[in-house]
């Protein structure tokens, strides 16, 4: 590699000497021979000027603040041009003096991001985060910046220079220099596309370097456990202390079917009588914090009750780490002769479930297989972005599928747009993580489903639409026509659909047209006649109308006196509030009478 030549030298503009005798110092600052000028914004007598050094001379304090100036311009270029040089791949004059002016913002850097994303994610821990989680995200920054130095002998790269290629290369460096598998390739690709997410959302970046990089999750046959296994381990018989109760805990997974961690986070509350006067297993799950309730049957109740009273804070079992507990599996499944890789997580892929239920409860001849189906789960924002930037895929309709293939809804500033705007119209709202309909939500949603402005094929056409129109493929006026009838249908379809409400609203006799009725809405009362146009808000001068006021208002003109409204300069008043001749509301105050009012 070729070593960089750096340099900034002073010079005096002689040509320009100025009407108080002085001359403007320009610089030059030169790498690997590209040069670029600049004014220092300082003036020198030329008679004090020595232009082989590049700086003034003589002892007067006039010289010596001068160069300190130039010292200081000097030693500030240079250190911009160290960083630039350690980040990137090329430096250039023109980079240097840009960031010395500030005409150039710094620029966000790929590691430095994900350093401050996993700090974020560690204050989150025990919050709504495991830590596990941090420690996954910790190894994935690691990989990513050893890449980084072996690769580009950089100690950070700068968000931009992320392409497909930069993908590429990483993903082959992750399975050939680290030997990851091409799974744990995959949720290291996936958690690197989480920060590119971020970056983009933030307009870090324009283009989304993984548009058409494919993360790729192989199924894997994690294998399972025969009923004759099963027994095998928990009739052996050992001779050390700590392979017995790795087995315990091993079994009792086996039969309660719980992951390590909430093995491990369960305690004596934990075992609860139900409603059938049995023992359950009762508590939520650290990676999902849904809730579980396990039926205590005999074999694991027999190895509660091993170490009952044996364990400090409130410990059912002694879990050691899951590092060593897989250890020591390892060393159970050799002595026990089970040639499979005995891991924890095999506790869960059983299929010995007949066994388990008959352990506790008598079962009638015929055939008993293991079937599960769960609620798909709820939303969080993070999930819903993804499903909307690949939302054809889980669709079932052969034709909308192909519509929206390689599709998404949006882009990623407008996905997390509609989400805000659904969230502050109060169609969804956030419950912990999750994003849940509200009632109101839901009403909308049963009464468009069916209608044309749901139809996702659509959808994905305009987005095919806009990529040609931005390739030269298609005429912008034709997509616009295009719209507008697209407009027209959906709103006339709208115009003659009613939503349903789950009870039904007051309603009163307008007092302007005479002909509608004044309906109330939790937030204004509005005419149903069109023509009329009355419409009441609720909330006046920081007070909202009851249902009892408002109906006061609609049938005698005004209402009774409403006491702790809230003026502009936050003083309280009491006032009614009455229709003016148009039918808009104004305040009205009672007379004085003179009498002071005494406090109670």
């Amino acid at each position: 590699m070729r070593k960089s030549t750096f340099n900034i030298l002073f010079y005096g503009k002689r040509s320009a000497i100025k009407a108080n005798g002085k001359m403007p110092i320009m610089g030059r600052i030169t790498v690997n021979g590209q040069a670029v000028q600049f004014g220092a914004k300082v003036e020198v007598s030329p008679e004090i000027w020595d232009a082989k050094a590049g700086k003034a001379v003589g002892r007067t304090q006039e010289v010596i603040e001068l160069n300190a100036i130039l010292d200081s311009i000097k030693a500030t270029m240079t250190k911009i041009y160290r960083e630039l040089q350690e980040r990137e791949s090329s430096v250039t004059p023109d980079r240097i003096k840009n960031i010395f002016f500030g005409v150039e913002l710094k620029q966000q850097m790929l590691l430095e991001m994900f350093k401050k994303h996993n700090e974020d994610v560690a204050k989150l821990v025990g919050i709504n985060k495991s830590k596990a989680t941090y420690q996954k995200y910790e190894v994935a920054r690691k990989r990513l910046s050893n890449f980084v130095k072996e690769k580009y002998h950089l100690n950070d790269i700068a968000l931009k220079e992320i392409n497909h290629l930069f993908l590429m290369d990483f993903e082959v460096y992750l399975l050939t220099s680290c030997g990851c598998n091409p799974n744990t390739t995959a949720k290291f690709m996936q958690f690197f596309k989480r920060i590119i997410i971020i970056a983009k959302n933030n307009g870090w970046i324009k283009a989304d370097p993984f548009a058409n990089y494919k993360i790729r999750l192989k199924k894997v046959d994690r294998g399972y456990l025969s009923q004759e296994e099963v027994t095998a381990i928990a009739m052996k018989k050992f001779s050390t202390k700590r392979l017995e109760q790795v087995r315990d805990i091993f079994i009792f997974s086996c039969f309660c079917g719980l992951a390590y961690i909430d093995v491990k986070n369960l305690r004596k509350e934990n075992i609860r009588t139900s409603f059938d006067g049995n023992l359950w297993i009762i508590g939520k799950r650290e990676k999902t914090d849904v809730s579980f309730s396990i039926p205590l049957l005999d074999i694991p109740r027999k190895i509660l009750e091993k170490y009952e009273g044996k364990l400090p804070d409130n410990k059912i079992l002694p879990v050691l780490s899951n590092q060593k507990m897989n250890a020591y599996l390892k060393e159970i499944g050799t002595l026990c002769g089970i040639n499979k890789d005995l891991t924890f997580h095999l506790a869960r892929h059983r299929k010995f479930r007949k066994y388990q239920l008959t352990n506790r409860f008598p079962v009638n001849d015929g055939e008993l297989l293991e079937k599960q189906t769960r609620p798909r789960p709820v939303h969080t924002e993070s999930s819903l972005l993804s499903a909307m930037e690949t939302c054809g895929k889980e669709l079932t309709d052969e034709v909308e599928r192909e519509a929206l293939k390689e599709l998404g809804i949006g882009t990623p500033a407008t996905r997390a747009r509609i989400i805000e705007t659904l969230l502050s119209r109060e169609y969804i709202r956030r419950e912990k993580k999750s994003l849940v309909p509200t009632n109101k939500g839901l009403t909308v949603y049963l009464a468009v489903r069916d209608k044309k402005i749901a139809d996702v094929s659509m959808t994905g056409e305009w987005e095919r639409a806009l990529n040609k129109i931005a390739a030269g493929e298609m005429d912008a006026d034709t997509f616009h026509k295009g719209i507008e009838v697209y407009a027209s249908q959906i709103t006339s379809e709208l115009l003659e659909s009613r939503i349903e409400s789950d009870h039904a609203q007051e309603a009163y006799p307008c007092p302007k047209c005479k002909n509608g009725r004044v309906v109330l809405f939790p937030k204004v009362a509005k005419c149903n006649n069109e023509a009329c146009g009355l419409t009441v808000f609720r909330n006046k001068s920081g007070k909202d109308l009851t249902d009892g006021q408002l109906k006061e208002l609609l049938l005698k003109g005004k209402t009774p006196l409403i006491k702790g409204f809230k003026s502009k300069e936050n003083k309280p008043f009491d006032a009614i509030v009455a229709f003016d001749a148009d039918y808009k509301t104004i305040f009205e105050f009672p007379p004085k009478t003179g009498f002071n009012r005494k406090r109670k």
